[in-house]
């Protein structure tokens, strides 16, 4: 007998959540180890763990959704491979690569101020060291106990769900997740944090960031967001003058310059300590230039500013012209003229003064009387 190539217990997919952590609570449907139930699936065909996130072979994804009913384009975009070229040009580990996707934008630096740089082994957001995270707020909900994608990497600090800090995990098992002591102070997100943070997420789940100035593509958010860091990240010296408006933003922070970074280097390759001051550093820069603090000299500063005041005419005519305003008054002053003899020999003088220096006009179609007026 053949067997059923479906499988009669498979939970749906969360939106947003990790091939690896799909997996993991579908094996524990049939309490059996992650790696067991790969083996099961694909029959005896190795399946490298460390991919799953990352870039899953064709046929896993097409025997998956043989067993599950999930469509492809779906399991693809629960690793990292169904985000290209959006989250980062290529999976490819490129020379070039670092310069073309950090260099491509320039915000608060002028175009060229900063280094063109080769990075050896570099893509974009993929932190060389193993980062999980989580929010406790989504998993205490018995209908969202897995880990999102966006966990892993160093891109969010808080969730703009639930508005908690996203916290360390140190194991999945099935559908919990084991999360190291609670910080007292998850719940003190800056407003600035949530306001990148709710950028970022609009890029993840939207495909577009509205920006004071423009609405623009997830892939030119994620680029501008990592050109940020890596211009918060290099040394004082490019910042030249403007160095003292640097170190009185980190102090805003409460962190050091350079988020405590001694020398440049990749923001992937930082402690996760580390990305996560830069990252408030750059939630503190997108703060400072929306609200003019700071001036950025780069090419896309502009999209951080909100958009000028501009008096809109509304159709309706003017009341008055020039030319009205003036006969308005000289009727004002003629009538005013007819009940009062001072006011009515001033007019005269008026009139008769010789006009523009040029002969000796007097009026003579016109004659005031005292008393109560005349014609």
């Amino acid at each position: 007998m053949t067997p059923p190539t479906r499988w009669p217990q498979h939970p749906r997919p969360l939106e947003g959540e990790a091939l690896s952590s799909w997996l993991a609570r579908l094996a524990a449907c049939y309490s059996m180890s992650l790696r067991r139930l790969l083996d099961s699936a694909m029959e005896g065909i190795e399946v490298n763990g460390d991919d799953l996130d990352l870039c899953p072979s064709p046929a896993l994804l097409r025997t998956l959704t043989q067993r599950t009913g999930v469509p492809p384009e779906t399991l693809s975009r629960m690793s990292l491979i169904g985000w290209t070229p959006w989250l980062t040009d290529t999976l490819e580990a490129e020379p070039a690569a670092f310069d073309t996707y950090v260099n491509q934008f320039s915000v608060m630096h002028a175009p060229g101020r900063r280094p063109p740089r080769a990075v050896a082994d570099w893509r974009a957001w993929i932190p060389s060291n193993p980062l999980t995270r989580a929010c406790s707020g989504c998993l205490e909900d018995p209908s969202r106990q897995g880990l999102l994608l966006v966990w892993k990497l160093p891109l969010l600090l808080s969730c703009p769900e639930h508005g908690c800090l996203l916290e360390p995990c140190i194991g999945a098992r099935g559908n919990f997740v084991i999360l190291p002591t609670t910080d007292p102070q998850c719940g003190n997100i800056s407003a600035p944090v949530r306001a990148m943070d709710n950028f970022t997420w609009q890029a993840l789940t939207r495909g577009r960031v509205e920006l004071p100035r423009r609405t623009v593509h997830a892939g030119t958010w994620f680029r501008l967001l990592r050109t940020i860091i890596d211009e918060l990240s290099g040394p004082l010296s490019e910042w030249g003058v403007r160095a003292v408006g640097l170190k009185r933003l980190w102090g805003e922070c409460n962190l050091p310059v350079r988020g405590g970074l001694t020398r440049w280097q990749p923001f992937e390759d930082a402690p996760w300590e580390q990305q996560a001051n830069l990252l408030m550093g750059a939630a503190q820069t997108v703060d400072a230039l929306t609200s003019g603090q700071m001036a950025g000299q780069g090419t896309s500063a502009h999209l951080f500013l909100p958009e000028p005041e501009r008096p809109v005419d509304d159709g309706t005519p003017p009341r008055t012209t020039a030319l009205r305003d003036a006969v308005a008054k000289l009727n004002r002053t003629t009538t005013a003229a007819l009940g009062n003899p001072k006011t009515a020999q001033a007019l005269y003088d008026l009139a008769a003064t010789p006009r523009f220096g040029t002969g000796d006009y007097r009026p003579s179609a016109v004659r005031l009387s005292g008393g109560r007026g005349g014609r």
